[in-house]
């Protein structure tokens, strides 16, 4: 039984090690920059690499280009250090700021101007000339977080003394200022919110909607303050520790429009037609904006004004890489050697720690006493390791301990109660990551996670798979507490739950094969695991669930020849081979385009309903969690602020969820 422990243990760790080793470095030259998705995802996808291109040759850099799916999976990737120098909104970057320790180096100037507007639009045929003339009817705003779409234009209404909650007879979210603009068109809304260049009505969403088809058809009726432009922006760390590449980045992203291949590029992707130099307080009408609306886009928690530290465990630096140099056979002979050769320490350093923990048993197996507690009496059950570690700390502080928790009833997969979680800050206080989370998801169940970052969805998938130990409360998975499990009791439970990464997290020197395999470790000897064999059953196994996420003919193919849509689907068909009972996907689609993560998540909607596996996802898009998920929870500021069916999230929830205090606003 102890070997058994040892080899799962060892499995881990002799994963950690390989992964570390094949994925994590990179040359001291090299960058990654992200890009906003912007209203045009498909032609930054498009032009990401001749973006990386002109970059590189003016830089002399190797540079890597990360495309988000959304504003909040950016903030979260230049958090998380997986990317470098990001391309923000104005928003977007505040909360960055605030969160990331992001620093301003650049901003877009378009047609002369280092800002746009917000405006708010009617169907040219319509009768509405005036805000006046739309009291009573139906608005339509992009998204809570777009700055000319949201924001600004409401903060206008709001310092002008219009309510909008009492002034307009509904407020929707259409997900897009293409969105937004067709509904107008269409009569299905009387107004809506967008962007525009100049305050002449020329230069606006709507002139290069369809290729300027829609051109006559918008009538701009009111106009936002200017809100600065977009910008370039890297971190306060990166500006310590590598200021010379801060310096050639900035120059080179600054030189981009000098030239007709890279003004054409920029104009294409963003519609921008020169990078500027730029300070944070330019970004100080955004701030104004927010609070005038009472939106919490800072990152602050609880009202605490502490910054969420990112959660412990498995970091998302895969990302960064995206291919090798020529020599694939040299480089999958290295990783097998790193492989082994760490497995090799791992088993030293667990056959010491199996040594020390028999020294500290009974004579039958069962835990000594310890600080004071004592070994249970017949017919009571032991605490395991981590209990008996929590029962000795607490008696070392002089802290009362819980009385043991009832499991919960019935078909629940996760039962969570009065779950709190803390985190330092970067003054060393503690921060509240979640507080006081009660939830039960039953077995089968589809569920998405949504709100903003930092409202503490990462850290609630984190402690269902205990990557992070709750400061309070407790978890239970299938009927058994999890709260304090640790060895092999944790490893035993982590074979029963599939976790996918936003980065994707795959050795990308291997083949898809070989990373899909790494499901099926913790099934073979640990002699097996540490030289890479596997049983013809566990390769069939990895087999079937590549060719289930259609990349049969991509089973040889190193994992760094692979897009990004497909790299995401080998990342599921490795979580899958596990064959759990549950997959928790942490913001899936944050590194692809809309269309696929669409694809992403049919398929997991389909295996959750072809083979029962209960599957939990964290997202950023609202639209996508109405679309694919059984159920939505919302966090806010690490509380559950909904719980439900989607058809029940209204618009008032949204508000809420987005941090809009509606009453707040009524009383203003």
């Amino acid at each position: 039984m102890q070997m058994k422990r040892t080899a799962l243990s060892l499995v881990m760790i002799a994963l950690a090690f390989t992964a570390s080793t094949c994925t994590t470095e990179r040359p001291a030259d090299e960058v990654v920059i992200g890009l906003n998705p912007s209203e045009r995802s498909e032609n930054v996808q498009k032009n990401a690499d001749v973006l990386a291109r002109l970059i590189s040759e003016r830089s002399g850099l190797k540079v890597k280009i990360f495309v988000a799916q959304d504003y909040s999976g950016l903030v979260e990737a230049l958090r998380g250090q997986t990317i470098d120098f990001a391309f923000f909104a104005p928003v977007s970057y505040v909360f960055a700021e605030r969160i990331a320790g992001a620093r301003v180096l650049l901003k877009a100037e378009r047609k002369g101007k280092p800002y746009y507007y917000g405006c708010i639009v009617v169907n040219a045929d319509s009768s509405y000339r005036t805000l006046a003339d739309l009291k009573g009817r139906n608005i339509a705003w992009v998204d809570p977080t777009s700055a000319s779409g949201h924001i600004f234009p409401k903060a206008a209404l709001v310092e002008a003394g219009i309510d909008p909650e009492k002034f307009f007879a509904k407020q929707t979210f259409a997900g897009g200022h293409d969105a937004v603009l067709l509904s107008v068109i269409n009569g299905t809304i009387s107004a809506g919110a967008t962007y525009a260049n100049d305050t002449a009505g020329e230069d606006g969403s709507w002139t290069q909607l369809g290729k300027g088809a829609f051109k006559g058809r918008i009538r701009p009726i009111f106009y936002s303050p200017p809100i600065p432009g977009d910008n370039l922006a890297t971190t306060q760390h990166l500006i310590d520790t590598r200021p010379e590449i801060v310096r050639k980045i900035r120059d080179a992203v600054a030189g981009l429009t000098d030239n007709p291949a890279g003004k054409q590029l920029m104009q294409q992707m963003y519609h921008v037609d020169a990078m500027i130099p730029a300070a944070s307080a330019d970004y100080d009408p955004v701030r104004r904006a927010a609070d005038l609306l009472k939106l919490d886009i800072t990152g602050k928690i609880g009202g605490s004004g502490g910054a969420a530290v990112p959660a412990a465990g498995p970091t998302s630096g895969t990302a960064q890489e995206s291919g090798q140099e020529p020599g694939e056979a040299r480089n999958e002979l290295i990783s097998t050697v790193a492989f082994i050769a760490f497995a090799i320490l791992g088993a030293a350093f667990l056959v010491f720690q199996t040594i020390r923990e028999r020294r500290t048993r009974g004579p039958h197996g069962t835990a000594a006493p310890f600080n004071g507690i004592a070994a249970p009496s017949a017919g009571v059950a032991a605490p395991s390791a981590g209990q008996a570690a929590a029962h000795a700390m607490a008696g070392m502080q002089n802290v009362t301990v819980r009385e043991p928790v009832p499991p919960p009833a019935g078909n629940v997969q996760f039962s969570v109660r009065n779950l709190s979680v803390l985190y330092p800050d970067k003054e060393g206080r503690s921060v509240r990551a979640l507080t006081d989370v009660d939830l039960e998801i039953a077995a089968g169940e589809f569920v998405a996670v949504i709100g903003l970052s930092g409202a503490g969805k990462s850290t609630l998938l984190r402690c269902l798979n205990r990557m992070n130990q709750p400061a309070a409360g407790a978890i239970f998975f299938e009927g058994r507490e999890i709260t304090y499990a640790q060895g092999s009791e944790l490893a035993a439970i982590r074979r029963r739950i599939g976790f996918v990464f936003q980065q994707f997290n795959l050795v990308k020197n291997v083949s898809v094969m070989k990373n899909v395999l790494g499901g099926r470790l913790a099934h073979i000897s640990w002699l097996d695991s540490m030289l890479g064999r596997f049983p013809k059953k566990d390769r069939d196994i990895a087999l079937r669930y590549i060719r289930e996420v259609g990349l049969a003919e991509k089973a040889q193919s190193r994992a760094a020849n692979l897009s990004g849509g497909q790299q995401q689907r080998v990342a599921i068909a490795r979580a899958l081979a596990q064959q759990p009972s549950v997959i928790l996907a942490d913001e899936p689609m944050a590194s692809l385009d809309p269309k696929l993560a669409e694809i992403v998540l049919g398929m997991l909607r389909r295996f959750n309903r072809e083979e029962g596996i209960t599957v939990i996802v964290n997202l950023h898009v609202l639209e996508l969690a109405r679309n694919y998920a059984d159920r939505i929870i919302a966090l806010r500021a690490g509380e559950v602020v909904f719980d439900g069916p989607p058809a029940e999230l209204s618009e008032e929830a949204v508000e809420r969820i987005y941090h809009t205090d509606a009453e707040e606003l009524r009383a203003g």
